[in-house]
């Protein structure tokens, strides 16, 4: 009798502990999500930030061999170009940070038969 009451209680507290886990686990994985879509657009407002500097920097460099026309189309090919660039390494990023199959809440251990 005692016997039984002592697997009975540790089944209990294995299912305590596993869902303890399964909500720190989903918990963890809120977070990670959140903090990844803080940080894509804390860098999408630093690079606009970037790119209207870019296009407001009126002084031709010396190595350029064009008028300010020529200069402002150069500058805003080079934005768009890094645009994309950038856009792909973010596309690349969320790639690598998304799992390749769902999580499983679950654990497969077998539980005691009461």
């Amino acid at each position: 009798m005692i016997l039984i009451k002592k697997i009975v209680s540790m089944s209990t507290e294995m299912e305590e502990r596993e869902e303890e886990w399964k909500t720190r686990f989903n918990d963890q994985e809120i977070a990670t999500r959140r903090n990844s879509k803080k940080l894509l657009i804390v860098s999408e407002m630093s690079s606009k930030k970037k790119r209207e500097e870019n296009a407001e920097q009126s002084k031709i460099p010396s190595w350029f061999g064009g008028d300010q026309a020529q200069w402002n189309e150069y500058r805003a090919d080079r934005d768009a170009e890094l645009q994309k660039i950038q856009a792909t390494a973010e596309k690349n990023a969320l790639k690598r940070l998304k799992p390749n199959h769902q999580p499983k809440t679950k654990l497969s251990r077998k539980r005691p038969s009461t």
